[in-house]
């Protein structure tokens, strides 16, 4: 996005991993889903994973495959960047 000259935030924020977003309001994100960092965007609680792991075993297997190839392409990206 910055090559588009548009601000995003940065994944690297100096908050502790468990610690309150500062874009979290009592409304949810302050942020459009489009600008919000990688890390907000996939995040998934543990009630989440729990429900989807015990609703369809075979579709939390597809999930999860699906969600490890796509970690494997962002690593790949920021491995390339400058």
């Amino acid at each position: 996005m910055g090559a588009l000259g548009i601000d995003t935030a940065s994944d690297s924020c100096g908050r502790e991993e468990a610690g309150r977003c500062r874009y979290m309001t009592e409304k949810g994100s302050d942020l459009d889903r489009w600008m919000r960092p990688y890390r907000c965007t996939f995040f998934f609680c543990d009630a989440l994973l729990k429900s989807l792991e015990n609703d369809n075993a075979k579709l939390y297997r597809t999930f999860m495959e699906y969600f490890k190839h796509m970690v494997s392409i962002r690593k790949k990206l920021l491995d390339q960047s400058p």
